[in-house]
């Protein structure tokens, strides 16, 4: 609503009488102005509603629904755009200026929403890799559960073998603890795949070779054998799921490395059209003033 009234403002014919040369210029700019109005018009309508449906998309979900919005609708209007305004020929030097703004904002807008498409199908891609992995993980956690509760009651039956293996397991939870804390933030995605690969290798891994070491030398005899079976079983689970972690860090490295330069670019577009649209409006607005 503001850039139509911004629009209109820029319409609004000239009150003071003016030489023939500024007739002329007055003329011409009007006759400019409404070669562009309607398709200006147009797309600030396009802009509030893309709006809207993104911020539903953020809100409730409705990702889809946006995506159908800017591949049927948003960019065959751009490159619509792009041919109504190529097509306009300004009248005069400074009216070329200008219309030159309007050209270069329409190209950004056309470009920022190719790359939002490549980026949207980017990150399909990605779920697509990683998809596999993350439900994996989910049944190795599920299995992880099931082999603590059992390994949680044969340790309570206590024993010597209970003892030799108290401060391995004490060990093993504060190991996995790091692991769990640290996977769960890449699996939401607030974490980066970078720094996960690097604990994983420089502080789990070497926390659960250790404790694989340590339950090899346990000698827990008869009466501890399931115990200690049990144990090792359990540590076993937990070098599978750092495995599988693993396995998710490298996928998501590469989408990093696909996904994240895609949102620096869309980033940068934006801000150069919208600075480019901000400009065109002030030029226009300032050469109608000079023509009063």
């Amino acid at each position: 609503m503001r850039n139509k009234a911004l629009l209109a403002l820029l319409l609004l014919p000239a009150l003071a009488t003016p030489g023939c040369g500024e007739n002329r210029a007055r003329t011409s700019f009007d006759r400019y102005e409404r070669s562009v109005e309607k398709v200006l018009v147009e797309e600030d309508d396009l802009r509030s509603r893309f709006g809207e449906k993104n911020e539903d998309a953020l809100v409730y979900g409705k990702q889809p629904e946006l995506l159908a919005m800017v591949k049927n609708e948003i960019r065959p209007f751009y490159r619509r755009m792009a041919e109504a305004v190529a097509a306009v020929k300004p009248e005069g030097k400074r009216l070329e200026e200008i219309h030159a703004l309007l050209l270069q904002y329409v190209d950004l807008r056309r470009r920022l929403f190719d790359v939002y498409l490549e980026h949207q199908e980017e990150a399909e891609a990605a779920e697509r890799r990683e998809g596999s992995i993350q439900e994996a993980l989910d049944r190795a956690q599920a299995d992880i559960q099931k082999l603590g509760r059992k390994l949680g009651t044969l340790f309570q039956k206590g024993g010597a073998a209970a003892d030799k293996l108290l401060p391995i397991l004490r060990e093993s939870d504060r190991v996995s603890y790091e692991l769990g804390v640290r996977l769960a933030a890449l699996r939401e995605g607030t974490a980066r795949a970078a720094p996960f690969l690097e604990a994983l290798e420089k502080r789990v891994r070497p926390g659960y070779a250790k404790i694989e070491k340590d339950l090899a030398s346990v000698e827990a005899g008869t009466a501890g054998a399931e115990l200690l079976a049990a144990a090792r079983e359990y540590v076993a689970g937990l070098r599978k799921l750092v495995d599988l972690g693993e396995k998710l860090g490298r996928a998501r490295l590469l989408t990093e490395k696909k996904l994240l330069p895609l949102q620096e670019r869309f980033k940068s577009l934006k801000e150069e059209g919208d600075e480019a649209l901000k400009t065109y409006k002030e030029e226009a607005r300032r050469y109608r003033d000079s023509l009063r």
